[in-house]
Parts: C-alpha cells; structure tokens; sequence
C-alpha cells in the first residue's frame, strides 16, 4: 500500500513538473520530492532539458519572424504540445 501511495506521489510531482517545465523553481522542487522519496528522476530531468530546449528554439524561431505571422496563442499552445508530448513518453516508458 505504501510504495502504491509513493509512486501516486511521484506521478501527481512529475505532472506538476512537466506543465511548469519553464519554471526553475517549481520543477527542482519536484525532482527534490521524488528524489527525497527514493525514485529516480533522470528521466524526468532529461524530459524538463528537452522541453525547455524546444521552447527556447521556438521562441528564438518567433522572434527571427514578422510579427504579422506571429499568432497571439502560440507560446500556450506550444507549451501544451509540449506538456502532452512529455506524459505520453512517460506512458510508453512505464510500459
């Protein structure tokens, strides 16, 4: 029952980390969290470099563009894509 309530646990953190990818603070807690509860977390660190990568790149991408071409939601929906992209790589990798 309790290593059921420890990998709930890292799963609820390493969702928290993943939607808050571009935020140092929230994603160091989470990795502190799961790793204070004896889990590893070099996947979930690779995942918050790749994510912040491709954001990084994307906005560089945006800014070389005209503004006319810019479209007002793009930041937030990049990021969803990329939060979505991250959880399923998360589902294939517990299979």
């Amino acid at each position: 029952m309790i290593v059921h309530r420890i990998v709930k646990a890292c799963r609820v953190a390493r969702h928290l980390a993943v939607h808050n990818f571009q935020s140092l603070e929230i994603t160091s807690a989470c990795i502190v969290f799961i790793t204070l509860l004896g889990q590893d977390t070099s996947s979930l660190r690779l995942h918050l470099l790749v994510a912040n990568q491709i954001a990084e790149h994307s906005t560089n991408q945006i800014a070389g563009a005209s503004s006319i071409h810019q479209s007002p939601g793009y930041d937030s929906a990049m990021t969803a894509k990329i939060c979505k992209c991250i959880i399923l790589s998360f589902h294939v990798i517990s299979l």
